[in-house]
């Protein structure tokens, strides 16, 4: 499949792995949840990047024999899974206890594995289609679970869920659109159907971001877990970039008032 440019090609790269981050927070959550534990010890960022690790290996490894791709892909899961799970823990020097007390962390190896699902370019369009419609009905039912649970009162548990969840939809479409605007380039796209194609995709996220704000205002939770929320991982990501590279500029500013 031959796509329209290469940073329409990164975008819908990490819509992907934004998109398997989103759901697998939410489990994540509610494992911990289970265990009397509302606090979060790994993120959508660090899902994120597990997931996009184990796109690139699988659009990168498809060279690579089946044995010695499977092999390689199932030890770098488990080097993963580790490190999810002991990296960002609570610290102690018993690694049982690291495990009993953060089992949620091994979700970072699926997240390796759910990132390999990825590796066919032609049927993304088909394979986001499906994890969406999944999804929404697994979105729902979860939130419908923490209201009753009283799980959503909780604003530690409450505030990932929320943009994990906003995440989730927003990268999903946007990887969709990305796909189906792949598929369209594949077959010939004049230049004024691709532009109201991209502005259609720009549209999603803003309609995404003005729903979420009035619910992250009735969870009260801040307004600004709505915005990271549709910009995702990659997006918040950038922003520190951003601010870091602006940082010497402020610093400059400050000595010359």
């Amino acid at each position: 499949m031959r796509w329209i440019s290469p940073p329409e090609r990164i975008l819908a790269i990490l819509a992907d792995a934004s998109l398997e981050a989103g759901w697998l927070t939410l489990v994540y959550l509610l494992v911990q949840w289970t265990l009397g534990d509302d606090r979060t010890h790994i993120g959508i960022t660090e899902l994120a990047i597990a997931a996009l690790a184990g796109l690139l290996f699988a659009r990168g490894g498809s060279q690579l024999s089946p044995l010695s791709y499977t092999a390689l892909g199932s030890g770098l899961a488990l080097l993963v899974a580790g490190i999810g799970a002991v990296a960002f823990a609570p610290r102690s020097h018993d690694i049982s206890a690291v495990l009993a007390m953060h089992p949620g962390g091994l979700l970072a190896g699926v997240a390796f594995l759910r990132g390999t699902v990825h590796a066919e370019e032609g049927a993304e369009a088909r394979l986001v289609e499906s994890l969406l419609g999944i999804g929404l009905l697994g979105l729902a039912a979860f939130w419908i679970v923490v209201s009753i649970s009283g799980a959503a009162r909780s604003v530690p548990f409450a505030q990932p869920a929320l943009g994990a969840s906003i995440t989730f939809v927003t990268a999903g479409l946007l990887a969709l659109g990305l796909a189906r605007l792949a598929s369209l380039g594949a077959e010939g796209m004049n230049r004024h159907t691709r532009r109201r194609w991209l502005g259609l995709l720009l549209g999603v996220t803003g309609v995404a971001l003005v729903i979420s704000l009035p619910l992250a205002a009735i969870l009260g939770v801040p307004l600004a877990t709505a915005i990271s929320g549709v910009l995702g991982p990659a997006g918040m990501a950038a922003i520190d970039v951003l601010l870091l590279l602006a940082l010497p500029f402020a610093l400059l500013a400050g000595w010359l008032t």
